[in-house]
């Protein structure tokens, strides 16, 4: 029989799970844009400097690892992690586009607009799994023998 904190449970680790997918082909689809000739990914929606793609790259791997990991209460600390980085990083090219001489290109209003938006969503997605099952965040070990 399942009770309805399993169904809610359930119900948050997809809800992560599909986050964190969507994340991920969003930030390699843009870090393999990055690679191609040009300083503008997108008809000039966003950006591809050389950093700017390292941080989409290093989201997507990260994202990756955890989603074939499939252990929902790890994959919702790290979109959580992915997410205050990406609201960092959206609130430094906020303050300033060319982050102080890193990104020789800038980051555009649509950079801008995508990073502190999706770092909030994957803020509040990852907040809403932890708070649906907090005793399962950490999982008992099996006992070696």
């Amino acid at each position: 029989m399942s009770t309805h904190h399993d169904e809610a449970v359930l119900i948050a680790a997809a809800t992560v799970r599909r986050v964190a997918v969507a994340l991920f082909a969003a930030a390699a689809a843009l870090a393999f844009a990055g690679v191609l000739p040009g300083d503008s990914v997108l008809l000039g929606l966003s950006t591809s400097d050389s950093l700017a793609d390292a941080g989409r790259l290093l989201a997507a791997v990260v994202l990756a690892r955890r989603v074939l990991e499939n252990d929902p209460a790890r994959l919702a600390r790290t979109l959580g992690h992915v997410g205050i980085g990406m609201l960092a990083a959206g609130a430094l090219v906020t303050l300033d586009p060319h982050l102080f001489g890193l990104l020789p290109f800038g980051a555009t209003l649509t950079d801008q607009g995508v990073l502190l938006a999706a770092g909030a969503a994957a803020l509040v997605v990852a907040r809403m799994a932890a708070a649906r099952h907090p005793s399962s965040v950490r999982r008992p070990r099996r006992r070696a023998g």
